[in-house]
Formats: structure tokens, C-alpha cells, sequence
């Protein structure tokens, strides 16, 4: 036990593979043991076979550490792999006070308070229990601690407490541990999302592949969600270091694994949603951009984000002041929203809306607004990927932004420093059609006649690929279109 606490779990699977090499009968210690070493790599369908195996030789008359440790087992199981009412149920059923005599208290007190307590008192509870882990030296509890407050943090918006929080829970992560992490897994993913938010989507794309390897294939649903976050996290980070189409169907198919109803995650469909959506819209994939609003709408009913999305579809349909309308009741009814920084992007929204209207104060006083709202959080993701009017309309105020001064520099910097390339005037419809017969050698006449049209209208639709791609070839045009992902159907698959 004071092994798993410390977190020396590699130890621990080399034991028990003696054990399983000389065939000696596990008794229930060492089943719970095992089956809390496969709960915390996300291998649900062998902890549950090592639970079996623990009550085959349940005694008589347990140890009290014996039936914590099986009160913790369940109910990590159900964190993992159950419903909401099963979770409370296993939560509700641990009971601490035996918990404290047995080294086992702090596991007990993390697994309830994560359930059963608000937030705050959630917070207040596991700060209190990661001081007196970390005097212990209970790695193992200290980076669940850690990993959950920085969760906590996020849902907050408090973007840089969660990534300090999960940056030391990374470090606490055995290094000689090459097996699947789910605690590792969620604090990178976590990492992930802290630098997608600063505008860093490099650091963003390493910290999501992490995350995929951590998590593997496994089956629980806990891993399933991990994954699915990666993979929304992977396509806004890709979609913003110039692979605009890859990363716009890395999103969608996203999008597409996290199904709809009850079962969908409201927290990463409203992430992939406003991910997705923005993309879109950026790249003029207008039929994606509603397939988006259309998912999004029965699950994020009532929520800022679709409120937020409908202004950005407004404002691209050339209707600034529908825009602004939908933006000021987001603001004045204090509507909820999933994402704490999307109500930074409504506001720079809104800014795009007053300059198209002609508003200048009123756009000033919003962009004000949102660099004010976004320092405390070191959120600079939607300004770093602002359009170029918005961009330079940021810089025309220099000089003029008082407390916001150092914050827009940082963001300037920022952007100066990954030339991500312009994203490139949208292809049409026709042209799309065009261009993907475009490798197959065919004549200009054969093109005409496959998709019905005259061999002029083909001409005028390769002259536009010709533009929109900046080459002077078909050989040229066919190789741009797939280092771009333009010729690509599908994102390559991964495992849910």
C-alpha cells in the first residue's frame, strides 16, 4: 500500500507478475492492488476481473484496509466507466473515517470530495489534502490532487492556476512507467488546452499527442473522453499552424465520435463547437460551419456559446447590427457558458461588428473590454488568430490602451512570432470539384463533361484554383492542394 501511494506502481506490476509467474494463489490484497494498477491505466475490463478475483476470496472477517481499498476500487471504477448516479452511489459509499487508520484516508477524502462537495468546497478540501500528501510523500495522491484542482481551475477559467497545477502533476508522473497513464493523460490534456489558449499551438499539438499515447486504446469511458479531447485540441492547433483543411476535418470528425443526446460531454461539445464553428466560418466552409450550429444546438441549449456562434454566423452574413443584438443579450442576461474565454471572443466579436458598422468608440471600448477580461487569464488565442482588421484595428490603439498596453504587445509578439501563413481565399464549390479531378489527367473537355458543365466554365474555375493556390501549373496546383489537405477525404481514423 505504501508503494501505490508513492506512486511506485512499476514496482508494484513487477511483484505481482512474480506472483502470476509462479502461479501462487492472489489473495484479496493483492487482487485490489492489481485491479487499482489496471483502474489507473484505464483498463477497466481487467480491474474488473481482479475485483472478481478479490471477492472469490473475501474473508470472513476483512481487514479494515482490505475494505476501504474495495470501497476505493469501486469507486474509481465508476469514475471511469459510470454514470452520474452510479458515481455519487460509489462516492457516497466510502467511508472515511476507517479510511484515516489505514494510510487510505487521503485516497477516501479525494474520491468523495470530487463527487459529493461544490466546488468550493472541493477546492478547500483537496488543497488541505495535497499539504499533508505531499508531507507523506504520497506522489501517487499528490498528482490526483493536482490533476483534479487544476480541473477544477479550468472550469473556472483560472487558465493559469491549471496549467501550474498541471504542469506539477506531469512532474510527478514516474518517468520508467512506459504503461498507459490516465492521470498523466489528464493532466496533458489539460497542458493541451492551457497552451491552445495562449496561443501556442505548437506546445498545444505535443501536449495532445501525449495525451493520445498516454491514454492508448483504452476502453473505458474516461479514456474515450480523453481521446476525443486530443483529437478537438490536435485540429484547433493544426487548423492554426497553416493546416487549415486537415485541421477543419480533424474537428468535424471529432465532432462526429462525440455523438449527440445525453451521452455527449457538454463541456468538450461546447469546446468542439466553438473550435469548429470559428474554423469554418475563417476558412468559408459555410456548409460545415451549420452542420456545427445545427449538432451544437440540443445540447448546448440555453448556453452562451450558441449565442456566441449565432453572432459570428450574423456578422459573417453582412448583418453587424444582428450581430451586435444577439452579443449585448449574451452580455446583459448573463446567460451561462460552458468555456469561461468564450465571453472574450464574443467581445471580439463584437469589436468586428462596430468596425463594420462604423462604430469606432464602441469597437475601442469592446476590444478594451476583452484585453481587461483576458490578462488576468493569459488568454491570447483569439486575438493571436484574430482576423487581420481586428489584428490591425489592436494595433491602431497602441499608445492608447492603458492597462491593456503590456497585454496587446505580448499579443503582437506572439503573433509576430509564429508567421502562421494568411489563410488563403476560399475555394468555391465548383472549383472544389474541379480541383479533385485535377489528378486524375483528365482533359479540361473530360472535366467538362463528368461534372456537366461547358469546357469555358472549367477553365474559369481552374483559373480561379490557379489564383486562390498562387500557382501557375496543374502539376503545381495538385501538389499545394495536398500538402494542404485539400484532396484529402478523411482525417486519418483513431480509436474510441
Amino acid at each position: 500500500m505504501t508503494l501505490f501511494l508513492a506512486g511506485e506502481h512499476h514496482v508494484l506490476r513487477l511483484a505481482l507478475a512474480v506472483f502470476e509467474g509462479r502461479r501462487m494463489p492472489a489473495g484479496p490484497l493483492a487482487a485490489l492492488i492489481s485491479a487499482a494498477l489496471c483502474l489507473e491505466a484505464a483498463e477497466t475490463s481487467a480491474a474488473g476481473l481482479q475485483l472478481a478475483r478479490a471477492e472469490a476470496a473475501w474473508p470472513d472477517r476483512p481487514a479494515t484496509e482490505l475494505t476501504v481499498l474495495r470501497q476505493l476500487a469501486y469507486s474509481r471504477l465508476a469514475q471511469l466507466d459510470g454514470t452520474p448516479a452510479r458515481i455519487r452511489r460509489a462516492a457516497e459509499e466510502i467511508d472515511e473515517r476507517p479510511a484515516e487508520g489505514t494510510g487510505l484516508g487521503g485516497l477516501a477524502t479525494l474520491y468523495r470530495a470530487g463527487v459529493l462537495l461544490t466546488r468550493d468546497q472541493a477546492r478547500e478540501t483537496l488543497v488541505r489534502l495535497l499539504g499533508t500528501a505531499e508531507s507523506l510523500r504520497q506522489d501517487f495522491t499528490v498528482a490526483q490532487c493536482l490533476t483534479t484542482l487544476a480541473e477544477l481551475a479550468g472550469r473556472d477559467g483560472d487558465y493559469r492556476v491549471m496549467e501550474t497545477l498541471a504542469r506539477r502533476a506531469e512532474v510527478r508522473r514516474p518517468r520508467e512507467n512506459s504503461l498507459r497513464s490516465l492521470q498523466g493523460a489528464q493532466a496533458n490534456a489539460l497542458l493541451a488546452y492551457g497552451a491552445l489558449l495562449r496561443g501556442e499551438p505548437a506546445e498545444c499539438l505535443k501536449h495532445a499527442k501525449e495525451t493520445r499515447h498516454l491514454v492508448g486504446d483504452a476502453p473505458a469511458r474516461a479514456a474515450r473522453d480523453l481521446r476525443l479531447l486530443s483529437e478537438i485540441l490536435r485540429g484547433a492547433a493544426e487548423f492554426e499552424l497553416g493546416g487549415w483543411h486537415a485541421g477543419l476535418r480533424r474537428l468535424r470528425r471529432a465532432r462526429t465520435r462525440l455523438g449527440t443526446g445525453r451521452a455527449c460531454p457538454t463541456g468538450y461539445a461546447a469546446l468542439c463547437a466553438v473550435l469548429e464553428q470559428r474554423a469554418a466560418l475563417r476558412l468559408g466552409a459555410a456548409a460545415q460551419a451549420r452542420d456545427t450550429v445545427r449538432w451544437a444546438l440540443p445540447i448546448l441549449a440555453g448556453s452562451g456559446e450558441l449565442l456566441l456562434m449565432r453572432a459570428r454566423t450574423q456578422l459573417r452574413l453582412g448583418r453587424h447590427h444582428t450581430a451586435s443584438t444577439v452579443l449585448r443579450s449574451l452580455a446583459d442576461d448573463e446567460v451561462p457558458v460552458e468555456l469561461a474565454w468564450a465571453t472574450i471572443e464574443a467581445s471580439l466579436v463584437g469589436v468586428q461588428a462596430a468596425l463594420a458598422a462604423g462604430a469606432r468608440e464602441r469597437a475601442a471600448r469592446l476590444l478594451d473590454e476583452a484585453l481587461r477580461t483576458a490578462e488576468p487569464t493569459g488568454v491570447r488565442f483569439p486575438f493571436v488568430f484574430a482576423p487581420a482588421e481586428l489584428v490591425g484595428f489592436l494595433t491602431s490603439r497602441l499608445g492608447g490602451l492603458g492597462a491593456g498596453e503590456r497585454f496587446a504587445g505580448e499579443i503582437l509578439s506572439v503573433r509576430r512570432r509564429l508567421r502562421t501563413p494568411p489563410i488563403p481565399a476560399p475555394l468555391t464549390e465548383r472549383e472544389r470539384s474541379v480541383l479533385r479531378l485535377l489528378p486524375t489527367q483528365r482533359s479540361i473537355d473530360e472535366i467538362a463533361q463528368d461534372l456537366t458543365v461547358s469546357p469555358n466554365t472549367v477553365k474559369t474555375h481552374v483559373r480561379g484554383i490557379y489564383a486562390k493556390l498562387d500557382v501557375r501549373s496543374r502539376r503545381e496546383a495538385v501538389a499545394i492542394a495536398q500538402k494542404r489537405g485539400l484532396l484529402d477525404t478523411e482525417v486519418a481514423d483513431f480509436t474510441v
